[in-house]
């Protein structure tokens, strides 16, 4: 006879032991999160366009560019150091010296990949940003209410083999 209520064998999924591993893990979470959340209110609220005619080789120089700002920071600090400001310039001005719109969605596409660019200047940046930080801290408050959650129904749960240990040994 299989005693009741038996605890699956199954393994927990894992999660990173280490506190600040899983915080910068939820972290770009909730900041994904925001960016896509960002970009489907844009249309929207802020009348940009889409416009899925950015140039393959523009795309590209992009990407690389950003690459190699993302190489010359340091993991710790979000400042780029100083030898990459020129790289840093020329890209955010790409609309001036590529005849690009602000405000506006570039995207280029090619199989597996959808690259979208948006440059903000002026009175654009505010409007972007409000809504942007709303949805991260939508996304934090979510997850701070399923781990309180969580945390609940785990206690819940070592309460319940308390007794049934109880249980077992009268």
């Amino acid at each position: 006879m299989l005693p009741m209520l038996e605890e699956p064998d199954e393994a927990p999924t894992e999660h990173p032991v280490d506190p600040l591993t899983r915080a910068r893990e939820k972290f770009d979470e909730f900041r994904m999160h925001a960016e896509l959340a960002a970009v489907f209110e844009g249309r929207r609220k802020f009348d940009a366009e889409i416009l899925p005619n950015l140039d393959a080789n523009l795309a590209r120089e992009i990407q690389r560019t950003i690459g190699r700002l993302e190489k010359s920071r340091s993991p710790e600090h979000p400042i780029l150091p100083p030898q990459s400001a020129s790289d840093a310039i020329a890209l955010l001005n790409f609309p001036q010296t590529r005849d690009l719109s602000t405000n506006d969605y570039h995207l280029h596409r090619r199989p597996g990949e959808v690259m979208i660019v948006r440059w903000l200047a002026g009175d654009e940046v505010e409007p972007f940003y409000g809504p942007f930080q709303a949805n991260f801290n939508a996304a934090l408050n979510q997850n701070r209410k399923e781990e309180r959650q969580s945390s609940a129904g785990s206690r819940t749960k070592r309460r319940w083999r308390i007794s049934m240990r109880w249980t077992r040994s009268m």
